[in-house]
């Protein structure tokens, strides 16, 4: 997935940098600003063979986290489109917005979101 808005890019990406001692490797999302890069984590674990069949599978274990992925790359993109139109786009006020930034993973975010959505 790939979004790109206001000189700002939104893209998903396995972080292939390190590989975690299960033998895989994280998903993240990558955002990028005036040549800056930061990682957000999906929480979720692949290896490259998954994450190159993940577009395409129908293995529902791949399913759910294809769908968990795309959720936390659409809280993000969201989160994004509204700070680019306001204008105020910046890594720290991405940061606050998720509520907790780059120390928590971006499916706890979205639960907050959520919740907060709820009792409104």
């Amino acid at each position: 997935m790939k979004y790109t808005k206001d000189g700002i890019t939104v893209v998903t990406t396995i972080d292939t940098r390190r590989k975690k001692a299960n033998g895989l490797f994280p998903v993240k999302i990558q955002v990028i600003y005036n040549r800056v890069q930061k990682y957000y984590s999906t929480g979720k674990d692949l290896s490259i063979d998954d994450w190159n069949k993940l577009s395409s599978t129908k293995n529902r274990a791949l399913v759910v986290i294809r769908e968990s992925i795309t959720n936390s790359f659409d809280l993000i993109r969201t989160v994004v489109d509204e700070l680019a139109y306001e204008g105020r786009f910046s890594f720290d006020a991405l940061n606050k917005r998720l509520k907790g930034g780059i120390l928590d993973t971006v499916n706890t975010a979205f639960r907050v979101k959520i919740d907060n959505l709820k009792s409104s």
